[in-house]
């Protein structure tokens, strides 16, 4: 497998958000919000009809309010959630025989973790499903992409 460089550059941006924001821990909503703030992804986002700029204020507003202080001056640490996050990305990539994990394997990843808020927000992005539905065709990821 080999390493992607986008998805590399999303998850030092994600490590960068929980420094900034003096957080013990690296949540999946900074993870998501770095993603979000990608800005290839953000386009395929705004494309279905998401309005990405309240997205993130929402996932600011949220890492804002988190009282979970670094207690050291090292990097903050990856929880559980992330590895499992990044686990089943590779997962998926492996078991459909491509190569390296791209952003939708990380999106479709953080979905798949119902319990947290970066799941709540993503249920929030209705517009996405209801956008696929109506074309009348099933979205694939090629589909986002384009």
């Amino acid at each position: 497998m080999q390493n992607n460089p986008e998805i590399e550059q999303i998850t030092d941006y994600a490590i960068s958000l929980a420094k900034k924001k003096k957080h013990e821990y690296v949540l999946i909503e900074h993870l998501f919000l770095s993603l979000v703030l990608y800005e290839p992804f953000a386009k395929c986002l705004a494309k279905y009809g998401v309005d990405v700029e309240n997205l993130v204020k929402d996932l600011h507003s949220y890492l804002d309010r988190i009282q979970n202080p670094q207690i050291s001056k090292n990097a903050p640490k990856k929880t559980n959630a992330i590895e499992r996050v990044f686990n089943r990305s590779v997962t998926q990539v492996l078991f459909t025989g491509r190569r390296y994990v791209t952003t939708i394997d990380l999106f479709l990843s953080i979905t798949s973790e119902t319990h947290s808020h970066a799941s709540y927000y993503i249920l929030s992005l209705e517009s996405i499903k209801l956008n696929s539905q109506t074309s009348g065709t099933n979205t694939t990821k090629n589909q986002m992409l384009s």
